[in-house]
C-alpha cells in the first residue's frame, strides 16, 4: 500500500508554471528499480543458495578429511610407540652384550694376570722357602 508521501509525490506539478508541459502522472521510479532488478536480485538469491550449499559441503568434506586426519596422527603415535619399546628393547640388548664382553675382557685380563703371579710365585717360592728353611736351620745351630 502506498504511503501518503507515496501518494502526494505522483500530485506534484511536473514541471514550471508557465507552457504546457507533459501530461499523466510522473513514473514511480522505486517501482520500476525493483521491476527491473528483481529478476537480478531472483537469480543472485539463488547463487547465493548455491555458494551456501557449496560452503556447506565443503565444510562436511574438510571435517571427514579432520577426522580421518585424527585417526591417522593416532595410528602414526601408536606405531611409533610400539616401536620406541621395540627400539629400547634392542638399545638394552646391545648395551648388555657390550657389557658382557666388556666384563669377559677384564676377567680374561685378571686371569691372564693371576696366572701370571702364580707362575712368578712358583718361580720365587721354591728359592725363598729354600732361604727360609736355611734361615731357620741357621737359627736352631746358632742355638747350640
Amino acid at each position: 500500500m502506498p504511503t501518503l508521501d507515496t501518494f502526494l509525490r505522483r500530485m506534484r506539478i511536473q514541471g514550471v508554471p508557465g507552457g504546457p508541459g507533459p501530461a499523466g502522472v510522473p513514473v514511480d521510479r522505486r517501482s520500476e528499480v525493483a521491476l527491473e532488478l528483481g529478476p537480478v536480485l531472483d537469480l543472485l538469491d539463488e547463487a547465493e543458495g548455491r555458494a551456501e550449499a557449496l560452503v556447506g559441503a565443503a565444510r562436511a568434506v574438510a571435517e571427514q578429511r579432520r577426522a580421518r586426519a585424527g585417526e591417522e596422527a593416532a595410528a602414526l603415535i601408536t606405531s611409533a610407540r610400539d616401536r620406541a619399546a621395540a627400539e629400547r628393547a634392542r638399545a638394552t640388548a646391545g648395551a648388555l652384550d657390550r657389557a658382557d664382553r666388556d666384563c669377559r675382557a677384564v676377567l680374561d685380563a685378571a686371569r691372564a694376570e693371576s696366572a701370571r703371579v702364580e707362575s712368578v710365585a712358583a718361580a720365587r717360592v721354591p728359592a725363598v722357602a729354600e732361604r727360609v728353611v736355611a734361615a731357620v736351620l741357621a737359627t736352631g745351630q746358632a742355638g747350640r
